[in-house]
């Protein structure tokens, strides 16, 4: 549950960094360095070397449904792990049901919570997937300006 809260606030604020644009496999165009703005640049940052500009109205997101899907199947992590471990903590110890307790067979929420896990389970390896595979891209457009 932890890590799904984790990944969905870092993963927010990459996205908040690129104007909520999903930056998972864009193609990504840089402006041009020209000799006339080297020198304006350099004089902004103590004679370094100039650093590539993001040209804004070339460049092409990817679809939000990817980034919306990697933050939806976080957030459901999140919010279904915590939901079972309350229905675990609220249990009788043993396993055993009481006629007057919440559950009177708990063992019974075993299978469902298998299945429910194994479903999360495989939805966060593809969310987690594709946010890499991502990622991986979005930064490799950036490897020939490091």
């Amino acid at each position: 549950a932890i890590t799904g809260i984790a990944a969905t606030i870092a993963f927010y604020n990459l996205l908040s960094a690129f104007s909520m644009n999903c930056i998972l496999y864009p193609h990504i165009a840089f402006k041009p360095i020209t000799s006339t703005n080297i020198n304006y640049l350099r004089k902004l940052d103590n004679n370094s070397a100039p650093n590539a500009t993001i040209d804004a109205l070339l460049t092409t997101w990817h679809s939000d449904f990817i980034c919306q899907f990697c933050i939806v199947v976080w957030m459901m992590s999140f919010v279904g792990g915590l939901t079972l471990a309350c229905f675990f903590i609220l249990n009788p110890k043993g396993g055993k049901g009481h006629p007057h307790s919440l559950y009177s067979q708990p063992w019974k929420m075993v299978i469902p919570t298998f299945v429910v896990t194994i479903i999360m389970v495989v939805l966060a390896a593809i969310a987690c997937n594709k946010a890499v595979g991502g990622i991986n891209n979005f930064c490799a457009a950036f490897s020939n300006f490091t």
